[in-house]
């Protein structure tokens, strides 16, 4: 078990609420991967927007225009979304459907990649992610929840 924030926080003299407490003790253990998975999807999040908002020329030229190029980013964004949302909770149903999103785009952009012919290191950090997605996939595709909830 960590040690809860609260007395973390007294020893260097900061007071904090029981708010912050209860909401910290709300995310299902453990709590540090938890995180970690959160910052992942936020991540995913952000980078689905910034997509959006200004797509990349090369890999928005190899993807074409429209359709196939926005699908790239909404999925990866709305797979960010709904990790985001669910890993916290321990809503595993909603968070295996984050990580199908998510891992779509991003295989769509790893094709992108291999079709402009960018670097070797751009695909193994893709690859990298959507390895770690599997993982998680693989945590959570028995449940609808999280053990005790």
């Amino acid at each position: 078990m960590y040690p809860l924030p609260r007395a973390a926080f007294r020893k260097i003299g900061i007071r904090t609420s029981d708010f912050f407490t209860s909401q910290f003790l709300r995310i299902e253990e453990p709590r540090i991967v938890r995180i970690f998975y959160f910052a992942i999807y936020v991540t995913l999040l952000v980078g689905g927007l910034f997509y959006i908002n200004e797509p990349q020329g090369a890999a928005y030229e190899a993807l074409g225009d429209g359709l196939i190029s926005m699908s790239l980013g909404l999925s990866v964004v709305l797979g960010g979304l709904l990790g985001a949302l669910a890993v916290l909770l321990g809503i595993w149903w909603v968070e295996r459907l984050g990580i199908i999103s998510s891992a779509s785009g991003l295989l769509m952009f790893l094709i992108a990649l291999g079709a402009i012919g960018a670097s070797q290191i751009s695909a193994a950090i893709i690859v990298a992610l959507i390895l770690t997605l599997c993982l998680r996939w693989l945590e959570v595709r028995k449940y609808q929840r999280a053990p005790g909830r």
